[in-house]
Order: C-alpha cells, then structure tokens, then sequence
C-alpha cells in the first residue's frame, strides 16, 4: 500500500537483439517508473555491465549518464509520479558465446517503500557466428579413405523460394550420422548435360540466362571442416 509522501519506483528492462551473436551490438532499454503518490527526487540508476561486454555509449531522456570501469551511472533527477524515463545503454557482446546477465537497479532520496521492483536481471544468450563446431572431430591434415557421409534427398524434388527444409533419404559413405555442431554442405546439381562453352549456354547447353532446369539437392555431413 502507498501513502501519500511516498514514492515507487519501478525498473524495467530488455535487451536486443535477444539472442545476439558474438563481437556484435546489444541494446539495453531500461525505464524507470514512479508508481507512487509522490515525486521521486535524486533519483540515479547504476548498471555494472556484464564483466565480458564491451561499453559503447549510454543516454538518458532525462538527466545524463556517464561510465567508468564497467559501470554506468546515469543521474535521472527528480521522476514524478505517474512519470517515467528511459535509459538506453549500448554494448558490444563477447567473443566467446556465452550468457550474460545484466542488473541494473535504481534509486531515489525519497522514501520508497516497494524496494522490490527497484532492479531487473536481462540474461542474453550469445551464439557463435557459425552453427557449427570446425573440426568438432579432430584437428585437419592428411585425409585417408571416405571422410564424409552423404545424403541425398528422398526423392526428386524442387524446392521453392524461401524453403528451409528438405527430406533427406538414406545416407552414404562414411555413415556419420548428423549431430548438433556438424557443419553440412547443401549442395545444388544442376540436372542437365554440362556444356563448357564461354557462352551463355554453360552448363545446361541452352543458350540465355537464367538457367532453369530442376535443381537436385544433396546434404553432406563434413567431420573435417
């Protein structure tokens, strides 16, 4: 219950984009709120920023915000009630991918009786800029005998613009199975003669561009690469 003479604040928070990608930009939007029946004076929020980010820049719809060793300090004033502000903090994600956990927190001179809503945890998954794992099966070097498995589709088929699946039939070669961290090769055949004249018959042997015959698609797994 709030009385008059007091204040609540209220932080809020998000980041984007959620997830992100390693050695890239990540937004943090945070708003403070005065939820109370008073005005909230001197009012300041502090974010020690995730230990393996980089700070790029920090800003504020009211008052100013500055940042020394990791930590961003942003002076906001006095937030009346039913007002808000809002906080823009931008960082450059790890190398390494990982979670990281922001937790801001805000606070005011004026008597605030709810301190639970007075911080937020972001957590933001960082992913790798390749879905797969290079040499998740050991290091490269001399290769002997058949390395890669081989994966038609499960029969002829042409795939339309924007598609992001293929059926796949029974595999070849080396009868690797495909794991979480392979790297797969999709590799289109183009289902024509090759013609390898230097004219705009190459390939498929009709003269004019584009070509546009059926294509066939084979999905690799490549334990090497």
């Amino acid at each position: 219950m709030e009385v008059a003479g007091q204040a609540d604040l209220s932080l809020s928070g998000s980041a984007s984009p959620s997830p992100a990608f390693v050695f890239s930009p990540l937004t943090y939007s945070l708003t403070v709120q005065n939820l109370g029946l008073a005005n909230a004076a001197a009012v300041t929020l502090t974010d020690a920023l995730p230990g393996t980010s980089t700070f790029v820049s920090a800003n504020s719809t009211q008052g100013s915000c500055a940042q020394a060793a990791g930590t961003v300090t942003c002076t906001i004033g006095t937030v009346n009630f039913g007002s808000s502000a809002t906080v823009t903090i931008v960082v450059t994600t790890p190398g390494t991918p990982s979670t990281i956990t922001n937790s801001p927190s805000v606070t005011s001179s004026t008597t605030d009786p709810v301190a639970g809503n007075n911080s937020v945890s972001i957590s933001t998954d960082i992913q790798p800029l390749s879905c797969s794992t290079p040499a998740k099966d050991g290091a490269g070097g001399t290769l002997s005998g058949t390395v890669n498995t081989y994966y038609p589709p499960n029969a002829a088929v042409t795939l339309a613009a924007g598609s992001t699946s293929v059926a796949l039939g029974a595999s070849s070669g080396a009868a690797t199975p495909i794991a979480v961290g392979d790297r797969l090769l999709l590799i289109q055949i183009q289902d024509a003669d090759i013609d390898s004249t230097n004219t705009g018959s190459y390939g498929d042997g009709a003269a004019g561009d584009p070509r546009q015959a059926r294509p066939i698609f084979e999905a690799r797994v490549n334990t090497n690469s």
